[in-house]
């Protein structure tokens, strides 16, 4: 798969793509986007600036990453105009003077003005700006001279090479055309110049850029050339061959050929010299490896011996520190090595969906359960109840396999049926292939289209996808067409006319998830619906914005549209049946969306030394009609009060003046329209002050509610009430810990009344300094309008609006707590009791919004979806109870130091629920993005 990947790079950027006559401005309509921490495909190209102790990595995901060179940790994401096709897509960066800024490149701006462009980047701010236009190809390399003065970009295509003076404005100052797409490109440290071609060429020019001299190598595609720093010698590497090639820079005759011994036919890699020129580095594939690759570095420039430096992932990228660190792109990782030791690598953010087994997809009859392959451990999907959970039931079966006589291939470009030859574009191949069960057709997923054919080879549908497909199969019934892609989505398409219905992102561990249709209705399971997002361009020379979906959740969050795609034929079938329903289902390409606000000052890291801080802001608000109506200030996640008396500004600039603790602090600041609330702009702050001799220990108030006893006896449970019952003890017992002293409150088979006093009770007796934490066990339902309700002991189910708990109440007495707020939900309970429509409230929704950035409030959850918290006589408890009971005590076997963190607990409560129900029960923990883990208890 690694060596196709490389393939589909390589192609992917120098086919002559067949494009209508479009504006020349990128499309104005959202574009929904996976919205992931890391990058969620190859890792293209990256820089590292010291100085400012920063990596910026570029990726085929069309995003910018800018992480902490020191510890891995993600600064921001930045981003370029794209559109649903291949614009966007970044394959290079070259970092300016003093590492302010960037230019990136790729396939950028092509299919809205029939040529491609660089973007200057603003690393901090985002902010862009289009110094070079016109380029007629996609970048594919790209140099910068030592004195930062010229940048040199080679192209795809039979584009060739431009060199541009950034001190004259970017004007180009040589042109020259190839006859093959060229990747590699450097500067020597007197201004010397060479590149590379994928026809095997050298070409070395002078320092006013006049072609002094050209070698033919080899027949294999040239990868990367590189100068050593002496600029004596040029290390070449190539993309289909083990070797490298060092040349004399004086006349490119072959210098040596460092011993390659043990390395595969597709090293497809980059060639670096370190700083002093005494070692060189490859990367490759060994032989006796079938799944790792190794960083090879020779001593005495590349002729002495050589050392192989393993790593767990196809490298691309490669930069080579002062210090000897090297700092990889590894498949869409990045990692920083020492001496052949990963000092830190960013995790994975998507599944690999390949696998050695021959089913890496399946799905049942109807197409709404898959199985499919999650880093090389089987898992199931769910679409009706919306579950992820591991293993693979045995109906699950692959798609009727193709009698040989019917397909035939001849590598991976030519693909006939019944003798006819299939209808690929130049440099396209085929990944996978599928058999209609009952219509006998051909699905076949190349790297640029999904394509359906008849049993003689008639094209009858073809649809532009521009992704990795790895495995494609048909629901047993014909009526789908599932993909698994490698950006880790699985994708339903109408087998009849390959129409998308479904996107599913799976998170890489756990049960996360996030399912949405085409028009970007979607549900997610508690805290996964920040994984995807609207992108909107703002024109070809602005800032993107992003909005992640939890922002518009109030329209977008339709889990009952989502999870009827499939029964129902579509997603306009399953809208009609939702207005039929007498569900509101509004248009999406009618959205409004919240501002964006940014912290103009103080910047990330600023010190301070007193009692106050002012917060200088910017606020862009894409709607007049939607003015700003607050600005609210997020203390460690939490609400703050900021100074009275201070106007909003609506757009435009601001200040706020907050009140901070003396303590190293994280402050965000949440900025409010009638659409919603945006995005947290956070900063962290550091005390400069003197450390207080008096701290004030944080005192814990708890409210336990749990309702086993209803007036109506159907609705009876065996250890609600219970459960409150030992979960207010077990907290009662860290008093004198971390905290001053505790104080509990437990409702055992509460009225409404009492709950509600509860609430009130708990909202006035914490004070900023201190931690609140709401229990809630019993039953939990969702109305006949969606909206969840929790269940006191005198509900009456013919009047529920009267005698229930709506949810807003929670949510208010929550988000306005002045402390730490944590709610612990077991409301999941079996039961028919709003009628087979909703047999088990759905609690997502609700975790989803108390998880908030806005709300600020930490969630545990007893099951997720639609399962059901379970509860044992053997146990005496309900199964969640009873693990976060053990949880909080000595029985954590994930506890550290004596302490209990939030992290920790989820861990513990997580594999204690597996443990005690087979994985029937899914117990989740979301936490807002503001806030970090953090103790709660002490080990007793």
């Amino acid at each position: 798969m690694h060596s196709m990947v490389v393939l589909v790079a390589l192609c992917l950027f120098i086919q002559t793509l067949s494009v209508s006559v479009l504006a020349a401005e990128p499309p104005t309509e959202p574009i929904l986007r996976i919205n992931t921490a890391g990058h969620n495909n190859i890792v293209t190209d990256l820089a590292v600036h010291v100085s400012s102790g920063r990596v910026v990595s570029v990726s085929r995901d069309k995003t910018i990453k800018v992480w902490d060179l020191a510890t891995g940790e993600l600064q921001r994401t930045l981003r370029v105009p794209i559109n649903t096709a291949l614009d966007g897509i970044l394959n290079r960066i070259a970092l300016l003077r003093g590492g302010r800024h960037a230019l990136v490149a790729g396939w950028t701006g092509y299919d809205w003005q029939k040529s491609m462009s660089l973007y200057r980047v603003d690393l901090e701010s985002g902010e862009l700006t289009i110094p070079v236009t016109g380029l007629e190809d996609a970048v594919m390399g790209s140099c910068m001279s030592w004195d930062g003065r010229f940048l040199g970009v080679t192209l795809g295509w039979v584009r060739g090479l431009r060199v541009y003076d950034i001190n004259r404005n970017y004007q180009e100052i040589h042109t020259e055309q190839y006859n093959a797409p060229t990747y590699a490109c450097d500067f020597a440290a007197g201004g010397s110049l060479v590149t590379g071609s994928t026809d095997g060429k050298v070409r070395l020019y002078s320092q006013d850029f006049k072609l002094l001299r050209e070698v033919t190598l080899t027949p294999d595609a040239i990868f990367d050339t590189r100068f050593s720093p002496d600029g004596s010698l040029i290390a070449v590497g190539f993309h289909l061959s083990p070797d490298v090639t060092v040349l004399n820079a004086k006349d490119l005759s072959v210098a040596f050929r460092p011993d390659a011994a043990g390395l595969r036919d597709n090293i497809g890699g980059p060639v670096r010299w370190s700083e002093d020129g005494s070692r060189l580095f490859v990367t490759g594939k060994p032989v006796a490896d079938t799944t790792g690759y190794v960083i090879r570095n020779w001593s005495k420039r590349g002729k002495g011996d050589f050392v192989d430096w393993h790593v767990d992932g196809f490298v691309r990228p490669l930069q080579v520190m002062s210090s000897g660190d090297v700092v990889i792109g590894m498949d869409s990782r990045i990692a920083r090595m020492t001496n052949g030791q990963m000092m830190w690598r960013t995790e994975r953010s998507s599944t690999d969906m390949a696998g050695e087994q021959l089913e890496v997809l399946v799905s049942s009859h109807d197409g709404t359960r898959v199985g499919f392959m999650r880093d090389g451990e089987k898992v199931t999907f769910d679409v009706t109840e919306r579950t992820l959970t591991e293993g693979r039931p045995a109906d699950l079966q692959k798609a009727e396999t193709i009698p040989q006589d019917i397909v035939s291939t001849d590598g991976r470009e030519n693909l006939s049926i019944n003798g006819r030859k299939a209808a690929f574009e130049t440099h396209e191949g085929w990944e996978a292939y599928a058999f209609h069960p009952e219509q006998k057709r051909i699905a076949v997923a190349t790297n640029f289209h999904l394509q359906l054919y008849d049993q003689g080879g008639k094209l009858l549908a073809k649809v532009k996808q521009g992704l990795d497909p790895i495995d494609i199969t048909f629901s047993g019934d014909g009526k789908w067409l599932i993909v698994a892609v490698a950006d880790g989505t699985l994708r339903w398409f109408h087998a009849g006319n390959l129409e998308p219905a479904l996107t599913l992102f799976p998170q890489r561990a756990g049960h996360g998830w996030v399912l949405w249709s085409p028009s970007g209705y979607y549900d997610a399971a508690p805290g996964s619906d920040r994984l995807i997002g609207w992108h909107l361009n703002n024109g070809r020379a602005a800032k993107p914005d992003f909005f992640p979906a939890n922002l518009l959740r109030k329209k977008f969050y339709r889990p009952e549209i989502v999870s009827n795609v499939l029964a129902a034929g579509g997603e306009s079938q399953a809208l009609r049946i939702a207005e039929i329903s007498g569900d509101q289902v509004g248009d999406t390409a009618d959205t409004g969306f919240p501002p964006v606000i940014e912290i103009i000052d103080p910047v990330a890291g600023t010190t301070f030394d007193s009692d106050t801080v002012t917060l200088r802001y910017r606020i862009d608000n894409r709607s007049d009609a939607a003015p700003v109506k607050d600005v609210r200030v997020l203390i460690d996640g939490r609400p703050a009060e900021r100074q009275r008396g201070i106007a909003i500004a609506p757009t435009g600039t601001g200040e706020i003046t907050v009140a901070l603790p003396k303590k190293n602090v994280a402050v965000a600041l949440v900025a409010d329209n009638r659409f919603g609330s945006s995005a947290p702009a956070n900063v962290n702050l550091k005390w400069g002050g003197s450390a207080d001799d008096f701290v004030i220990k944080p005192k814990l108030y708890a409210l336990a509610i749990g309702v086993s006893d209803y007036a109506d006896d159907s609705l009876d449970l065996n250890y609600a009430a219970k459960d409150a019952i030992d979960f207010g003890r077990a907290v009662q017992n860290q008093a004198g810990g971390i905290y001053r002293d505790v104080e509990v409150r437990t409702l055992a088979n509460a009225s409404r009344d009492e709950v509600l006093d509860g609430l009130e009770w708990l909202e006035r007796q914490t004070t900023s300094v201190d931690v609140a934490m709401l229990f809630l066990a019993g039953h939990g339902v969702n109305d006949d309008n969606g909206d969840f309700k929790f269940l006191p002991s005198d509900t009456d189910l013919s009047s529920l609006r009267r005698t229930s708990i709506p949810f807003y109440e929670i949510k208010q007495t929550l988000a306005n707590l002045a402390g730490k707020a944590i709610a612990f939900v077991d409301t999941c309970h079996s039961g028919n009791i709003m009628g087979t429509r909703r047999s088990v409230a759905d609690i997502n929704q609700v975790v989803n919004e108390l998880a908030a950035a806005e709300s600020g409030v930490i969630v545990f959850t007893s099951s997720t979806g639609r399962q059901f918290s379970l509860e044992d006589e053997a146990w005496g408890n309900g199964a969640f109870t009873k693990a976060l009971v053990e949880g909080l005590s000595a029985s954590n076997e994930f506890a550290r130091g004596g302490r209990i963190t939030i992290n920790m607990l989820e861990l513990y409560v997580a594999e204690r629920v597996k443990a005690l129900t087979g994985g029937r029960q899914t117990p989740t923990t979301t936490k807002p993005q503001t806030i970090q883990d953090y103790p709660i208890a002490v080990v007793k």
